[in-house]
């Protein structure tokens, strides 16, 4: 049945695209072969499955088309309505009982209206009603199907075994490398006995055949490794192609979207799609399914023109919108771009003065890119009336969203009179990320370099102030410069007084701003994990991820980074910190928690408010670390090998030096008892992960020690 409605939605989605074929060409009648090929396939299908509403319809369809084809009927306005919406109802009938005996008067009704149309009489509508929910739910319905199925090429599953089998070989030679080893240590435990009573030559003869046997088990060792690790990410590339999928699945759906919304406002429009065939993640293209309708829709209510005023202005009846999407390294790039009339930008400014953000001097100062930006602010429209084609006052906020929520990111450019293109820049695939390593303070963070328009090392002495901001001159461009470790409350490791400094480029190629850190490490293929409801508190991190030698990395958000970066909050934070400079600390904290992720952002919120962090991986790690140095607050969690979170402060209210120490409880475990639990033991604090918030643990922690 699953391949069935798979087969019936794809042959739907052929039929519309010839359908708005015929109507952009009516002179070209080409199509209505295919047209007419694949309604019948559906009435045969349909009929073999039981499915008898749909045969019946696509039988009335196929009639219809048989009088277009014969040349007695030409292609009209009408005939193409009653069409499409056949194909809707068709839909509808895919998600109904298999040979359901139950009266549909939506059925009776097209089936009657494509009756008239075979004999000659126009009708704008049918006599009956369709039912709504089916008129509109194709892309929807094939979202849907989509979300549950997923195509692989047979030669892509062969290349899977192929690995399988090549990586079980190795197992068995990694067994006889383990044996050669074996033997080898029964060689060694020889060695004492080939001291005794012989000569130079003779211990050198004796000791020959255990170095042979190490040298070539080492060998054996190396080669064994190294073709390991490329039959690992081999296997890794090849599944991570499983969820790669042909972009159509998602752009084949815009034509009519376009073609409905255009007829609903009186408009004309002809959709160009290209780079249908490219692969992208489909978890990506279920993310931006639906940001595409929304830009097109946009293009159409607010770009494209009505037909009288295009022919004033020398275009074309037609508004011509243009979706293309294309892959460039590990980015795939959309665009939707129209010949409208491009963004009027004094209604911008008009609209963010009416709104309360701006005052009218401040909205007249703006530059045409940051009134731009301002169609990217949460419930932000130009738009008085709120409607479906206006996005039901929804703005290009919900895209931005979107593309931050995938690493991705949304660029637009407009020029009055001739059209808008707007540019989503998001990962081909989300398996894993490609992140530089940057090293700031004593951690190691990871930057998506999908976001990252290249390195750049500034000189030190080049630094200028540009309107109380640091800025400096990179290939002719004025660029900002933020300092990462200011952003987030630690310490540079960068000598007082360093000539240069590492900092990457985040941002457009047209708008980039450099983001200082102490050192670039490498790049890396990493697979990233959400944090929790931590996370939320966190202003920089997006995600977590494991390095190569076991340590955990926090991702930053290039999004959040920019936004820091454009408001100026973090620009100024930077410039009380220079590079090298260091900071004085309010306080020492030791965080303690075996879960190296919770770590890892408590001791960043920490951080970011001017705390000097260090951790502990448990009760016992924790108490030989303060026995030994000195530290003004702990933060614990409960549940912990070794020696708990309340064990520890048991212990540490015994100890004549620390038994003044303040400990706040940070645990998931949140009930009443736990709590008068954690402070009978000694704890000043007690607060829950689950209702963790960022302010209660600061506020806490400054009440504590300052």
């Amino acid at each position: 049945m699953g391949a069935f409605r798979e087969e019936i939605l794809e042959h739907l989605q052929a039929v519309t695209q010839c359908l708005l074929f015929l109507e952009a060409h009516p002179e070209d009648t080409s199509s209505i072969s295919e047209l007419f090929r694949r309604v019948h396939t559906i009435k045969g299908s349909a009929r073999m499955m039981g499915f008898g509403p749909m045969a019946d319809l696509a039988h009335g369809m196929e009639d219809l088309l048989e009088e277009l084809r014969s040349g007695r009927l030409r292609v009209s306005s009408s005939l193409l309505d009653a069409m499409l919406a056949s194909v809707d109802l068709l839909r509808g009938l895919l998600d109904g009982p298999v040979d359901s005996k139950e009266e549909r008067p939506d059925l009776q009704a097209m089936l009657h209206w494509l009756a008239e149309l075979r004999g000659g009489r126009e009708r704008a509508e049918p006599a009956g009603r369709i039912q709504e929910p089916l008129q509109r739910s194709g892309a929807e319905q094939v979202a849907r199907i989509e979300a549950q199925t997923v195509r692989v090429d047979v030669s892509r599953i062969d290349a899977i075994l192929n690995l399988a089998s090549e990586l079980m070989v190795l197992d068995a030679a990694r067994r006889q490398w383990l044996a050669e080893v074996a033997r080898l240590l029964d060689e060694l435990e020889k060695v004492p006995g080939l001291f005794q009573g012989v000569g130079a030559r003779d211990l050198s003869r004796n000791m020959a055949r255990p170095s042979l046997l190490g040298a070539r088990a080492g060998n054996r060792f190396r080669r064994m490794m190294a073709e390991q690790t490329e039959l690992m990410r081999e296997l890794h590339y090849q599944v991570s192609a499983l969820r790669m999928m042909p972009a159509r699945s998602i752009l084949a759906a815009i034509p009519r979207a376009a073609r409905d919304l255009a007829r609903d406002e009186g408009k004309e429009v002809e959709v160009l799609i290209e780079g249908e065939d490219t692969q992208v993640d489909r978890e990506v293209l279920d993310r931006v399914r639906s940001p595409i309708l929304h830009l097109v829709r946009n293009a159409v209510h607010h770009g494209i023109e009505d037909p009288v005023s295009r022919t004033a202005a020398g275009k074309p009846r037609a508004g011509k919108i243009r979706v293309s999407l294309a892959s460039k390294g590990e980015l795939a790039i959309l665009q939707v771009e129209d010949d409208g009339c491009g963004v009027d930008l004094q209604a911008v400014r008009r609209a963010a003065v009416e709104r309360g953000l701006l005052s009218p001097s401040e909205a007249e100062s703006l530059e045409s890119e940051e009134a731009m930006d301002l169609l990217f602010v949460p419930g932000f429209s130009t738009s008085d009336v709120v409607s479906e084609g206006s996005g039901r006052g929804v703005g290009l906020d919900v895209v931005k969203a979107e593309m931050d929520a995938i690493k991705g990111r949304v660029h637009l450019e407009s020029h009055p009179g001739r059209g808008t293109r707007i540019t989503l820049e998001m990962p081909i695939t989300l398996a894993f990320t490609h992140v530089l390593l940057v090293e700031v303070g004593r951690s190691v963070y990871g930057v998506p370099a999908a976001s990252t328009q290249g390195i750049a090392e500034i000189p030190t002495a080049a630094v200028r102030l540009l309107q109380s901001r640091e800025a400096v001159e990179l290939a002719g461009r004025t660029v900002p410069v933020v300092r990462v470790q200011s952003l987030l409350g630690v310490e540079s490791t960068l000598r007082n007084g360093a000539a240069r400094f590492p900092a990457l480029l985040l941002g457009s190629a047209e708008r980039p701003v450099a983001f200082a850190v102490d050192q670039v490490v490498g790049d890396e293929n990493v697979i990233v994990k959400p944090l929790g409801p931590l996370l939320r508190s966190v202003p920089w991190v997006s995600g977590g991820f494991i390095l190569g030698d076991g340590r955990v990395a926090l991702l930053l958000s290039a999004a959040a980074l920019m936004d820091a970066a454009h408001r100026g909050d973090a620009v100024q934070a930077a410039r009380s910190q220079p590079v090298g400079g260091g900071r004085r600390g309010r306080g020492r904290v030791l965080v303690v928690d075996d879960a190296a992720i919770s770590r890892e952002l408590v001791k960043a919120i920490l951080q970011s408010a001017g705390y000097e962090v260090e951790s502990a991986a448990d009760g016992v790690d924790a108490l030989s670390r303060l026995r030994v140095d000195d530290f003004d607050l702990v933060v614990a969690d409960v549940e912990m090998p070794r020696m708990d979170g309340l064990e520890l402060t048991a212990a540490l209210r015994l100890d004549p030096r620390l038994a003044g120490l303040p400990v706040v409880i940070l645990s998931a475990k949140e009930s009443e008892e736990d709590r008068k639990k954690g402070l009978e033991m000694g704890a000043q604090a007690y607060i829950g992960k689950g209702s963790f918030d960022r302010a209660d643990l600061l506020d806490t922690v400054k009440s504590l020690i300052g």
